[in-house]
């Protein structure tokens, strides 16, 4: 049986509240304490937490399938918020995000992005590294372009 095909066991206010005051004590993040605590694998946690919290749950492969609106909201803030903003031809624009106990995100993002937004949790880990991924891209297309600039000048 796929683990997809299991429903997500809830989390509770309880579940939360514990996670909220280990957190404090540690300085490690509530979702990060809330995982290690719920004992559930990473996919079944965030699909936990996400219907626990109302939000749709995303994993790396539908983010993958996804165009990044880098023009609406940059690369450089979106590292630097822990999300990303997507265009979906069926929900326009989702912006995934992996931590839903971030109080600042959302009154900032509604801010920055003057559009109707779809919120989409993902594992934080999967967040981060689908913005490393495209900071390599990025980092690889700026060395191509100045190999190009360093040829052409050295032809002129």
């Amino acid at each position: 049986m796929n683990p997809r095909d299991l429903a997500a066991p809830p989390l509770t206010a309880a579940d939360i509240e514990r996670a909220q005051r280990a957190a404090q004590l540690t300085g490690r993040p509530v979702a990060e304490v809330l995982e290690e605590q719920s004992g559930l694998e990473s996919e079944v946690f965030v699909r936990a937490l996400a219907a626990t919290l109302g939000y749709e749950a995303i994993e790396m492969a539908r983010m993958n399938e996804l165009s990044p609106a880098f023009d609406l909201l940059p690369y450089t803030e979106a590292l630097a918020r822990g999300c990303v903003l997507f265009r979906s031809p069926a929900q326009g624009l989702v912006l995934v995000f992996g931590d839903p106990f971030n109080p600042a995100l959302r009154p900032w993002a509604e801010e920055r992005v003057p559009h109707a937004l779809h919120w989409a949790l993902a594992h934080v880990s999967e967040v981060s590294a689908y913005l490393a991924r495209h900071g390599e891209t990025m980092r690889a297309m700026d060395t191509v372009l100045d190999e190009g600039v360093r040829d052409d000048a050295t032809r002129g």
